[in-house]
């Protein structure tokens, strides 16, 4: 590994330029967890929060306010008052917003069944400046204000590229900034002009296009926590555990100033998030892990749905099949990866997010162990969406209808006997990018044909060893970026293919369990890697 890309305090180096689920019945308060076990039902109940809510994050406190009352993102599509919604409405499939956590984490679950609980219509405990209105329109306070986050400038358009098409070779790009975090680097976000970054130590705010220090909430992970953050430019949705009190939480902050707007506890005390995979139509999709038995260290994984304006508990579900959560931007399907470390890693489980998170169709892949590598932060099945349903990846590349799970179509390698080790889709989902240790493919979304690939320089078509990863791929702003895991990141041109720049890229080492950790949003490329943050302007 390069002396510059050490997973340490150093790195970066500094730079001049800147089974079916079943609904129980609730209770009002829970049995002890040692008493359930992953199949057996898990009866809702929560927890009463301290008088006091946990201190904001620090920074600027622009004097223009902006009312809360409206929900987290202004101009968004209208949720009806109620919030049981009929059922034939609430399962129409229709364009939804989706805010996604920009990196990708897995919740990993233990052996064991699966069970769906519905929670009660009562608000969950919740703190904030002041409550949002009720989905009934009772017990509501007035709205409250705070301050209006900073202007985000939009991008400018890009420049047409100088480098290469058919194989990846184009200019070095430089260093927009660097920057240190107060910990090591779990997930990396980009929302409101912040960079966030999540840490064992809380997370760190830095100004998007300057790098200077903004906010930093000591809201620190547990266990192996990935930290996921989901959102919008005005509110963004992160789970945690609180520095005073050490409770486990469901927090929305503003993220260009930090200020925590409000805090809920997780229904259950031996509850442990890991992070928020997305949030659709003002419900966030909380996923964790939970402990059956603390004397015998057993445990599973759970997803939380949790209506973000009222701060209720819609449903929650747990089981063995729980592994990454995909939250894709329209249809009331989610979707499971499943579990690399308990067997179901070849398995893909859909959630009904309208239903209680009842099961759906399954489709077994072939698993993550034998195509040689174990991710660490990322999904064990990499999936993106498109207009055609969800695409996942491995052995050959493949979409499957949302609604049934039949397959549309497949793609193979041009070597035989190569995996695809990630893929990912442009903003309309008509095109999806895929990537083997050798070639960057681009396919159109509908058919599955070829409509572009470039050779990676230096690829083997040999697997990655059991502790490394193959290559990533990102999209944002009309560029797809592939980390080649040979120490490059490449900035290539989506609609034609011609390459637009690289730039070093940390290579993680055999046994290394620090992963380095790539987002794109808003123009900006971020590359996590221990303590450090470096930033690359998407023009280069």
């Amino acid at each position: 590994m390069p002396a510059a890309f050490a997973p340490t305090e150093t790195w970066p180096p500094p730079v001049s330029t800147g089974p079916p689920g079943t609904s129980l019945p609730t209770e009002t308060s829970p049995p002890p967890m040692s008493a359930a076990s992953p199949g057996a039902s898990l009866p809702t109940g929560s927890t009463a929060p301290p008088a006091a809510s946990a201190p904001p994050g620090t920074g600027p406190s622009p004097e223009a306010s902006v009312s809360l009352g409206t929900g987290p993102s202004p101009g968004g599509s209208a949720r009806p008052e109620s919030p049981s919604r009929p059922e034939s409405a609430r399962r129409q499939p229709v364009r939804r917003r989706l805010f996604l956590g920009l990196a990708a984490g897995a919740a990993v679950a233990a052996a064991g069944g699966a069970a769906a609980v519905l929670l009660p219509g009562k608000a969950d405990s919740a703190r904030g400046a002041a409550a949002l209105p009720s989905a009934t329109g009772l017990g509501s306070s007035p709205p409250a204000t705070v301050p209006a986050p900073p202007p985000v400038v939009p991008h400018a358009p890009l420049p047409a590229p100088t480098g290469r098409k058919g194989v990846l070779d184009g200019p070095a790009a430089a260093t927009s900034w660097t920057a240190k975090a107060s910990g090591p680097i779990t997930d990396v976000a980009v929302h409101g002009g912040s960079v966030i970054a999540t840490g064992k130590n809380g997370r760190d705010a830095f100004d998007a296009g300057a790098g200077r220090p903004r906010w930093t909430l000591p809201l620190t992970g547990g266990w192996s926590d990935a930290g996921r953050v989901a959102g919008d430019d005005r509110v963004v949705y992160l789970t945690g555990t609180e520095a005073v009190g050490g409770q486990d939480v469901l927090s929305a902050v503003q993220p260009g100033t930090g200020r925590e707007l409000w805090t809920l506890p997780l229904p259950r005390p031996l509850w442990t998030p890991t992070g928020v995979a997305g949030v659709v139509d003002d419900i966030a999709f909380v996923t964790g892990r939970g402990i059956t038995d603390s004397t015998a260290g057993s445990s599973f994984a759970f997803v939380w749905a949790v209506d973000v304006r009222t701060r209720t508990g819609v449903w929650e579900t747990a089981g063995a099949d729980v592994g990454g959560l995909f939250v894709p931007p329209r249809g009331p399907n989610l979707l499971l990866h499943g579990d690399p470390d308990r067997g179901s890693d070849g398995r893909l489980v859909t959630l009904d997010a309208t239903r209680g998170g009842a099961r759906g169709w399954t489709i077994d892949v072939p698993p993550v162990s034998t195509q040689g590598y174990v991710p660490v932060t990322r999904p064990p099945i990499p999936v993106c969406w498109t207009v055609g349903g969800f695409v996942h990846c491995a052995d050959r590349v493949r979409l499957v209808e949302p609604d049934r799970g039949r397959q549309v179509w497949d793609f193979p390698a041009a070597t035989a006997g190569e995996t695809f080790t990630d893929c990912a889709s442009n903003t309309d989902g008509d095109t999806v990018f895929a990537t083997t240790r050798t070639t960057l493919y681009c396919l159109d979304a509908r058919k599955g044909t070829l409509r572009w690939r470039s050779s990676l320089p230096g690829g083997s078509a040999s697997r990655p060893t059991f502790e490394t990863r193959g290559p990533v791929v990102r999209y944002d702003f009309g560029n797809v970026y592939v980390a080649d895991g040979d120490g490059t990141l490449w900035a290539v041109e989506a609609s034609t293919g011609t390459t637009r720049w690289k730039h070093p890229f940390p290579v993680q080492s055999p046994g290394d369990r620090t992963e380095p950790i790539l987002t794109a949003a808003a123009g900006v490329v971020v590359i996590g890697y221990g303590f450090g943050l470096t930033t690359i302007d998407a023009a280069g």
